[in-house]
C-alpha cells in the first residue's frame, strides 16, 4: 500500500475492538522505518510457536529495522500470544537487520 491508502478516521477495519483488547505493542525506528510487535494474552495459546495465536515474523526492506519476538522454539515472531504473564515473566527480542 503506499499512502494514498492512509485514513485518518477512528474506525475499526480489523475484526473485533481494539478497545476490548489489552496488549503491550514495542516499536522501534531507525533508518526513517519502523517495526512494531505485540504481545498478548489468550487462554489456550502456548510458548512454543502455534499458528492458530501466533504471526511468524515477516522481513521488510533491507534498511529497516527487524524487530520480533521468539517463541520457546525459537521462532521469530511479529506477534505472539502468551497463556498468561507470571512474576518475572522474561520474553526474548531480536533486534537487527535484514540478513
Amino acid at each position: 500500500m503506499d499512502n494514498a491508502a492512509r485514513t485518518h478516521v477512528a474506525k475499526d477495519i480489523l475484526k473485533g475492538s481494539k478497545a476490548d483488547q489489552q496488549y503491550l505493542k514495542f516499536v522501534v525506528e531507525g533508518n526513517n522505518y519502523n517495526d512494531e510487535m505485540l504481545i498478548n494474552i489468550q487462554t489456550g495459546s502456548s510458548l512454543i510457536y502455534d499458528n492458530q495465536f501466533d504471526a511468524l515474523k515477516m522481513r521488510g526492506l533491507e534498511e529497516a529495522p527487524q524487530f520480533y519476538t521468539l517463541s520457546k522454539d525459537n521462532k521469530e515472531l511479529d506477534s505472539k500470544l502468551l497463556p498468561t504473564i507470571k512474576k518475572n515473566l522474561t520474553i526474548p527480542v531480536g533486534l537487527g537487520s535484514w540478513s
